[in-house]
C-alpha cells in the first residue's frame, strides 16, 4: 500500500470519526433537550384524562388521547434514536464468531414469538465470520423477528437462512415467505423510523437502519433481494476470503 493511500485511509478515519462524533451529539442533544418539555405535556395530558375526562366532548377525548398517544410516541423514537447512536464497532474486538451458535441465541430470545407464530427455522450450512458477536446476533435477532412480525394472515411463517460464496467474499440469505416489501418502500425500508406499515407505531423502530450501520462496520453491507418473490429476502454481504461452513 502506497504512502497516498494510507493517508487517504487516515484522512477518512478521521472524517468517519468526526461525523460520527457531530451524530452522538446530536442524539443527546435530542433526547435531552426535548425529554422536559416532552415530560410536561405528557404529565398535563394524563392529568387531563384522569380528572373530568369523561365530562369532555368526544372531540376533547379525541384530542387528548392524541397527546398521551403522540407523546409515548416520541420517547421511544428518541430511545430507538440514542441506542442507534450507540451502535460502536471497533475492529480491534473482532473474533471469530461462529453464526449457527449466534441463530441458535437468537432463536432462544425469540422463543415465545417463534412458539406462538408457530414460526419454522430452516438454517443450512453458514460461516464462521470475523466480527463482533453481539452486534451480528443483533442483526438476525431483528431479522428473524421482522420475518415473525411480517408474516402473511393464517400463513405459518418458514425462515430459512443459507450462504453462499461469490468472487471477492461470500453472502449469508435471509429469506421468509412473509407479506414481502412493497416496492414503492423498498427505498425506504433502510432509513430511520420507516416501517412495512406506515402509521403502526408499535412497528415503528430503527431494525433495518441498525442492520445496515453494523454491517458497514463489519465492512459489508445489506439488501433487500429484488429477484426474491416468495416473500422477503434480505442479503447480507461480507468481504474476504471464503468462510469455513459448519456441517
Amino acid at each position: 500500500m502506497s504512502p497516498e493511500t494510507n493517508k487517504t485511509i487516515l484522512r477518512l478515519e478521521q472524517q468517519i470519526k468526526s461525523l460520527q462524533k457531530e451524530f452522538d451529539d446530536f442524539a443527546y442533544a435530542v433526547s435531552h433537550d426535548v425529554k422536559a418539555p416532552l415530560r410536561h405535556i405528557l404529565s398535563a395530558a394524563e392529568f387531563l384524562k384522569a380528572n373530568g375526562y369523561e365530562g369532555l366532548s368526544d372531540d376533547s377525548k379525541k384530542l387528548i388521547d392524541i397527546m398521551v398517544r403522540g407523546s409515548h410516541d416520541i420517547q421511544h423514537m428518541m430511545e430507538h434514536l440514542v441506542s442507534y447512536s450507540k451502535i460502536k464497532l471497533d475492529a480491534g474486538g473482532f473474533v471469530d464468531v461462529d453464526l449457527k451458535a449466534v441463530l441458535e441465541k437468537v432463536c432462544d430470545l425469540l422463543r415465545d414469538e417463534i412458539q406462538n407464530a408457530n414460526a419454522q427455522i430452516n438454517v443450512e450450512d453458514i460461516p464462521v465470520v470475523f466480527g463482533h458477536e453481539g452486534t451480528l446476533t443483533r442483526v438476525f435477532y431483528n431479522l428473524i423477528e421482522n420475518a415473525i412480525k411480517f408474516s402473511k394472515d393464517g400463513v405459518e411463517p418458514v425462515i430459512r437462512i443459507s450462504s453462499k460464496t461469490y468472487e471477492g467474499g461470500y453472502k449469508i440469505c435471509v429469506a421468509d415467505n412473509g407479506v414481502g416489501v412493497k416496492p414503492a418502500l423498498e427505498d425506504k425500508i433502510f432509513m430511520m423510523f420507516h416501517t412495512l406499515n406506515p402509521g403502526d407505531a408499535r412497528h415503528e423502530g430503527i431494525g433495518l437502519p441498525e442492520c445496515k450501520k453494523i454491517m458497514q462496520g463489519h465492512g459489508g453491507k445489506i439488501y433487500l433481494d429484488h429477484t426474491y418473490k416468495d416473500g422477503t429476502q434480505f442479503i447480507l454481504e461480507f468481504k474476504g476470503e471464503e468462510p469455513s461452513a459448519n456441517t
